[in-house]
C-alpha cells in the first residue's frame, strides 16, 4: 500500500496541536512590510499585521513560492509515497499553481496531488482534516482527491466585518464602498462561493448586535452542520465577543469539538479587526 501524506498552506488556520497530532505538512505565506519580510504566522501574527495596519501600514502578502513547495514536497517524499497538497483557492491566490508548477518541476505529478480547497481559512483545515482522515482509512490517492473535489462543495466558509477598510487598503474594494459602508454602518457578510468572495448580506447599525445577527442566522439550520467539528475563526476579537460566539454555537447544537481560532496574518490584513466567522462541513 502506498504510503501517502498530507500537506496544506499555513493560511489553514489550523493549530500547531493540530498540525501535529494530524502530522501535516505546511507550507508558509510571507508578509512585507516596511521592517522587512516575515513568515506568517512563525514570525508574525494577526494582531502584528492590524496594528501596523492601524499606524497607517500597508502590508503585501506574498504566496508561497514555487521554491517554496519544492522544498515541503521533496522533504515529504523522503518518507512517503505520494503527498496531496490541499491549497487556498486558486481564485484568490498563486499557491496552487506554485505548487503545480513544483510537482511538475519535480517531475512527480504522478505523486504529488494537488486539490483547491476552493476556499480559505479553517475551511481549507476541514478539507486538510477530511482528507488526513481519509488516508487513515487506508484510500488510495485517487480516492482521496476524488472525495475531496465533492466534499469541498460541502464547507462553509463566511464572516462578518465591522467594515470595508482593510479590503479597501488592500485594493480589494472601492473607496466609495469603503465610505458608503463606514457612513452608513454597514456591516458586509462575505462568504467564498465556487473559489471567490461574495457578498452575502449586509448587517446594519451597532457592531455587537451584527455579529450576534450574524451567529444566529449561520446556526439556524444547525441540524445539517457536522458535529464532528465546527470552527469560530477571528481577527483580532476581544475575549467578551469570542465567549458570546462560542455560547451562541454551543447552545445550538451537540458539536464534539468547538474550536476557538485566530486567523493567519495573511487572512487578517485582508479582513481587518473583530472579524468572526463560523465554518463548518453541512450535510443537504
Amino acid at each position: 500500500m502506498s504510503k501517502i501524506t498530507v500537506t496544506c498552506d499555513c493560511t489553514s488556520d489550523l493549530s500547531e496541536e493540530q498540525m501535529l497530532e494530524n502530522n501535516l505538512g505546511v507550507v508558509y505565506c510571507h508578509i512585507i512590510t516596511d521592517s522587512g519580510r516575515f513568515c506568517d504566522p512563525i514570525e508574525i501574527s494577526a494582531r502584528n499585521v492590524l496594528a501596523y495596519m492601524d499606524a497607517g501600514g500597508i502590508p503585501v502578502t506574498e504566496s508561497p513560492i514555487e521554491e517554496d513547495f519544492i522544498t515541503l514536497f521533496k522533504d515529504r517524499l523522503k518518507e512517503y509515497d505520494e503527498v496531496i497538497h490541499i491549497s487556498l483557492s486558486k481564485d484568490i491566490s498563486d499557491s496552487y499553481d506554485h505548487a503545480m508548477l513544483a510537482a511538475k518541476h519535480l517531475g512527480m505529478e504522478n505523486r504529488i496531488h494537488v486539490v483547491d480547497s476552493k476556499t480559505l481559512s479553517s475551511a481549507t483545515g476541514l478539507i486538510a482534516l477530511k482528507a488526513v482522515e481519509l488516508v487513515k482509512e487506508g484510500k488510495s490517492s485517487k480516492e482521496v482527491v476524488d472525495y475531496l473535489n465533492e466534499f469541498r462543495n460541502h464547507v462553509s466558509c463566511s464572516f462578518v466585518m465591522r467594515n470595508l477598510r482593510y479590503l479597501y487598503k488592500n485594493n480589494r474594494v472601492s473607496a466609495k464602498a469603503m465610505k458608503m459602508c463606514q457612513k452608513l454602518s454597514l456591516h458586509p457578510v462575505l462568504e467564498m462561493r465556487d473559489g471567490k468572495f461574495n457578498l452575502r448580506s449586509i448587517m446594519f447599525g451597532n457592531y455587537e448586535k451584527a455579529q450576534i445577527k450574524y451567529l444566529n442566522r449561520e446556526m439556524k439550520n444547525a441540524e445539517k452542520i457536522d458535529k464532528k467539528a465546527i470552527f469560530i475563526t477571528h481577527a483580532g476579537c476581544t475575549v467578551k465577543e469570542l465567549e458570546k460566539a462560542h455560547d451562541i454555537v454551543a447552545s445550538s447544537g451537540n458539536f464534539e469539538n468547538i474550536f476557538i481560532t485566530e486567523a493567519s496574518a495573511t487572512v487578517s490584513c485582508n479582513c481587518g479587526p473583530n472579524t468572526v466567522g463560523v465554518l463548518y462541513v453541512y450535510h443537504d
